[in-house]
């Protein structure tokens, strides 16, 4: 994953379970936008998933979501960006960081 200073997320690699955030699970091995979220400040990578704070605070996530891991209440996987429950824009939140699962 890579972050732009303009706030702008890219992903490249496998993408079996959506973890490039693309809207699909075809694999990239170049760089590709992620479009559906804009004005990010922070990024990590899991696994099999990915996370994004925006610059107002609230948290996104994609990819797989077995165990929960993108923290929508569900365990549905996401192949685009989804806002992490509880965690919107009044959450403050300022960092994220990504492990297994």
């Amino acid at each position: 994953m890579a972050l732009t200073s303009g706030g702008a997320v890219y992903t490249w690699g496998s993408n079996a379970t959506g973890q490039l955030g693309i809207g699909s699970t075809t694999a990239s091995s170049t760089p590709v936008q992620v479009t559906t979220i804009s004005n990010i400040v922070g990024i990590a990578a899991g696994y099999t998933h990915s996370l994004a704070v925006q610059s107002d605070g609230t948290v996104w996530a994609w990819g797989d979501n077995a165990v929960g891991e993108v923290g929508d209440g569900t365990t549905t996987q996401r192949t685009s960006p989804v806002a992490v429950s509880g965690l919107g824009s009044s959450s403050g939140m300022v960092a994220v960081a990504a492990g297994a699962s």
